[in-house]
């Protein structure tokens, strides 16, 4: 299922429409929950310098140089 992809998919920086979900009723919940949470604990979460992550703290490469420039702005200040 491409669910868990979609709704971590930049980390929780750009809208997807999919971060909220609200199932129906208990038995809705309880299923959604079972098929879901295998599938996100199989995410390979790291640091943006990790090949293999798909998911991380920033959403990509560029981003990551913006907070550091802010970091650096920050420091000399």
């Amino acid at each position: 299922t491409l669910f868990p992809y979609t709704t971590l998919f930049r980390s929780g920086e750009r809208c997807m429409a999919l971060p909220v979900v609200v199932p129906v009723g208990k038995k809705t919940a309880d299923d959604l929950r079972e098929r879901l949470l295998p599938e996100i604990e199989r995410l390979k979460v790291g640091i943006s310098t990790d090949a293999d992550a798909q998911y991380g703290p920033v959403v990509s490469e560029a981003h990551k140089r913006k907070v550091e420039d802010y970091i650096g702005i920050g420091a000399k200040e």
